[in-house]
């Protein structure tokens, strides 16, 4: 049920780990998730889940919004 959970709160637009924000979890097994483009969100897992939120120290990735992109 908490994966499932975990899972809708994860943002599909970009691939992870090149998001701002990342959620970590330091229990049974290290775990991170660096696919949040805003703190909110990941706040939001962290809430369900009883991790921490962090900003991402990897080099952030553009995101292109699709509304924005040109196919031509």
């Amino acid at each position: 049920m908490l994966a499932a959970a975990m899972l809708l709160l994860m943002p599909a637009t970009a691939p992870a780990q090149d998001l701002p924000w990342c959620y970590r979890d330091f229990n049974a097994a290290p775990f991170s998730n660096c696919s949040f483009s805003t703190a909110e969100q990941c706040f939001a897992a962290a809430r369900i889940a009883g991790g921490v939120c962090e900003r991402n120290q990897r080099p952030v990735a553009k995101v292109i919004h699709r509304s924005k992109a040109r196919l031509d």
